[in-house]
């Protein structure tokens, strides 16, 4: 206790200890109020960060008609430009390997040439049955 509480009477002493409680709990109350209008703030901070979020997302498929939109997620614009990358790679692999797949399976347009039947295999009889037009 200081010098000056010990020299007061103990009615003036409850007095200033009850108005620095008082003071106490207006300071108190100052910083609940600013606490609920900073999370008042982050709330709606947040809400119009979805709201960008979900228009950026749009204006991405719009720009990539071939992305489904399952395929572009993120919390934030870092994590949808991450997402897009991934997709834009994807699609590049898959462009690849199906053009590599169609050039080894590719099919020349066009009927074939004629070619002879192979006539080494067959009998004497056969061979002359084939000159002649008839069934071997």
């Amino acid at each position: 206790m200081t010098e000056e509480a010990t020299n007061l009477s103990p009615e003036n002493r409850v007095k200033e200890l009850e108005d620095l409680i008082a003071a106490k709990d207006a300071e108190i109350n100052a910083l609940r109020q600013s606490q609920q209008e900073l999370c008042d703030g982050l709330a709606q901070a947040q809400a119009e960060n979805g709201v960008t979020l979900t228009g950026y997302r749009e204006l991405l498929l719009s720009l990539h008609p071939g992305i489904e939109p399952e395929m572009l997620h993120g919390e934030n614009i870092a994590a949808i430009n991450a997402s897009l990358a991934k997709v834009r790679q994807m699609r590049a692999k898959m462009k690849q390997s199906v053009l590599q797949e169609l050039a080894q399976n590719r099919v020349p347009s066009g009927a074939p040439g004629r070619q002879p039947p192979e006539t080494t295999t067959l009998s004497p009889r056969e061979k002359i049955n084939y000159a002649v037009g008839g069934k071997h």
